[in-house]
């Protein structure tokens, strides 16, 4: 282990072994079948179904409105919850006129929901079964699925995925929005463009271990996306009508223009928990009640909760448990020392002395933080925690796994939706449950270690879960297509000193992205942050700003860990590379979607029971080999080859997979970024000389740090 103690860095870096990646064992399943093909069902969930993906999973599929092999001329078919019915009732008010009556009653219209009407929606699917051409087959095909599987620039600590397919309709036109309409009915929804609709794939295949074999399902190879329309295009031709068709799974619209705060909003507390869920309180508080009215006639509306569940081996994370992770009991940063809230500052002439929030009439250690009508909700949350002590201990003192990990996190969303319909949205109200988790990432994403440090690549063996072999090596039997990017103008961004600063931070004064209240007053100097304005029909993820939780401390690990943050969000490199694979159903990630809580694996971390890989748990790691020929053996007119592989053979992290399905063909292209550290095989040596930095002495405007030698060769 590597430890920081007390602001002294004590860099033990472990010893360095050759390139030698040992076999994972795990392979892509359709590879043991000689020849497969995939299915894609596209069908209605009901509201209630769409709550629990044990659901719609197991049950049968409801409302099917293509089959990729044909559904047949059955039309749709299930239970109808029935379609929301609205009706319109008036109520008399009295309002001031200025004109020769003095006051008068009008009439003032309003919409009020009753219920939902079964028999009006079965009777328009039972005429949609007799009329309209939607009932007839369709087809879908290129299917695009982009996969985020690490923090990124766009979507921050949240993964988001985005599907885009094209829907045939070889007979007719409209027939496929009719059946997207009249579905979206009778599973309770007031219109498709806000409903649930399931977007299932299962792979069929010959298996190898048979002589005589007929077609079966692949086993663990179902993949289930919960998904709402986001933009639909129709091109009609002699050859009938194709819709292209964008799509996000359906709780990722919680992360767009749904997860914006509309109003501002303020938190307070002691530890990361009991701030995020004062935010939380005071959210719903306003949104309930937005006008402060001591009389609402509202009796519901949306819901917004937050939620820190613990992992467990073999268990995985217990979404019903009250036991909260790490990240809810941290501390926020206030109460520590350095922090410049809590400076002393002189009293009275007898020079005692108090604390600078008793001299402001306020708790130090619990702040009013006051965030603007724009921010995005899951960037308060990222903000909270990154500028909590949850990171700065990570810092101060450094723990790793026998694997050479530390803790992060990650955030995702559930939505669930109740039971009355928000008839100025056309959508159910619904609770928006923000999900906090801890994500295992490699030690080398901390400030001064990803260039160096030669790391120990035993440890990062173990967690390798796909093996790829290239060029000259005999074993290729996945990748189609590769590229690598050097970049040999790469360096490491770390602050200034390593974060030490003498500026105060009432020098610094109030972040201008951020207002904290002290007795309920706004500072004078507060400044009003704009909106991100994005384009949300791009992505469901809002993209992600640096904004403050609070007044910035100027303290070293306090800038070390946003310099931290920040390099696990822009996930760089000497070394990426894009890979095209046969398809791979490890990559096609269901987790986190529909309100799926994958179980882990029992016997592989990072994957999951369904045989895919685990991107909340940690990093995606995979290996790569392949040779390079430096002459033609005299001897025998082969290729001659070096005895190790070549340099930028090693462990790649995967940051995104975008699974593709088109013409029956099914590929996959990875984008990969090399984990640093890591010495060519031709490079043996011993262990390199520790590196020592005090990031606390205050006399040295910079620090000298003792690099590894190694750094520049190791790419």
């Amino acid at each position: 282990m590597s430890d920081w103690s007390d602001g002294v860095l004590n860099r033990k870096t472990p010893s360095v072994t050759t390139l030698n990646i040992e076999s994972s064992g795990k392979s892509n399943v359709l590879n043991s079948y000689r020849s497969y093909t995939y299915n894609f069902t596209l069908s209605a969930v009901s509201i209630k179904q769409a709550n629990d993906p044990e659901n719609y999973r197991k049950s049968s599929q409801d409302f099917v409105i293509l089959k990729s092999g044909g559904k047949g001329t059955t039309g749709l078919t299930g239970d109808v919850t029935g379609s929301p019915v609205y009706r319109t009732d008036t109520k008399t008010v009295e309002v001031a006129r200025s004109d020769y009556e003095g006051f008068k009653s009008v009439q003032q219209k309003t919409q009020v929901l009753t219920g939902y009407d079964r028999e009006l929606a079965k009777s328009l699917v039972n005429n949609f079964n007799k009329k309209s051409p939607g009932r007839f087959d369709m087809y879908i095909d290129n299917v695009e699925i982009g996969t985020i599987m690490a923090p990124s620039k766009a979507g921050g600590l949240t993964l988001p995925t985005n599907i885009s397919f094209d829907v045939f309709e070889p007979y007719s036109i409209n027939g496929f929005i009719e059946a997207l309409q009249v579905s979206a009915q009778a599973a309770g929804y007031d219109v498709y463009s806000n409903a649930s609709f399931l977007l299932k794939v299962d792979f069929i295949g010959y298996s190898d271990k048979k002589d005589l074999p007929t077609p079966e399902s692949i086993p663990n190879t179902s993949r289930y996306f919960l998904i709402r329309f986001t933009g639909m295009s129709i091109e009609v031709t002699e050859k009938g009508t194709k819709y292209a068709c964008t799509a996000v799974p359906f709780a990722d619209k919680g992360f767009g223009e749904e997860g914006k705060l509309q109003v501002s909003t303020s938190m307070s507390g002691s530890t990361v928990g009991e701030t995020l869920k004062s935010f939380m309180t005071d959210l719903n508080g306003k949104i309930k009640n937005p006008n402060n009215a001591t009389n609402s006639d509202d009796t519901e509306s949306d819901t917004y909760e937050i939620k820190f569940p613990k992992w467990t081996d073999g268990a995985g994370w217990d979404l019903k448990d009250s036991k909260e992770n790490s990240i809810a009991n941290a501390d926020m940063s206030y109460n520590k020392k350095g922090g410049d809230l809590v400076r002393l500052v002189r009293h009275d002439a007898a020079s005692t002395t108090t604390s600078l929030a008793e001299a402001l009439g306020t708790s130090a250690a619990q702040p009013t933080i006051q965030f603007k009508e724009g921010d995005n909700i899951h960037d308060i949350i990222t903000a909270t925690i990154r500028d909590s002590a949850y990171v700065r201990e990570k810092l101060e003192k450094i723990h790793v796994d026998d694997y050479g990990r530390i803790n992060y996190f990650l955030i995702r969303l559930h939505v669930e939706n109740k039971d009355k319909i928000n008839s100025p949205k056309g959508r159910p109200y619904q609770i928006f449950t923000y999900i906090v988790t801890e994500h295992k990432v490699h030690y080398t994403f901390i400030p001064t270690y990803a260039t160096s440090q030669a790391i120990d690549k035993s440890k990062l063996k173990t967690q390798v879960l796909r093996d790829y072999n290239y060029l000259y090596t005999g074993k290729n039997v996945d990748i189609t297509a590769f590229k690598l990017d050097y970049n040999y103008l790469y360096f490491e961004a770390i602050p200034r000193a390593l974060g030490r600063n003498n500026d105060t931070g009432l020098a610094n004064g109030t972040s201008p992205t951020n207002a904290i209240e002290r007795n309920g007053v706004k500072p004078i100097n507060s400044v009003d942050r704009p909106g991100t304005g994005a384009d949300s029909s791009q992505s469901a993820v809002q993209p992600s700003g640096l904004i403050n939780s609070g007044q910035p401390n100027s303290d070293p690990y306090t800038a070390m860990a946003r310099n931290m943050h920040l390099a696990l969000v822009n996930s760089v490199s000497r070394v990426t590379g894009d890979l095209e694979i046969i398809g791979d159903p490890f990559y096609l990630v269901t987790g986190g979607i529909g309100n799926y809580n994958p179980k882990p694996s029992e016997t592989q971390q990072g994957v999951t029971t369904d045989n895919e890989a685990d991107r909340f748990y940690g990093q995606v790691l995979v290996s790569l080999t392949f040779r390079n020929p430096v002459d033609i053996d005299e001897t025998t007119g082969s290729l001659k080859f070096e005895p190790s592989s070549a340099d930028a053979s090693g462990v790649f992290m995967v940051t995104e997979a975008v699974s593709s399905f088109k013409e029956g063909f099914f590929k996959q292209r990875l984008k990969l970024v090399r984990v640093p550290g890591q010495l060519p095989d031709n490079i043996k040596t011993t262990k390199p000389e520790d590196t020592n930095v005090n990031v606390q002495d205050a006399d040295k405007e910079s620090v000298d740090v003792t690099v590894n030698p190694f750094s520049v060769a190791a790419i």
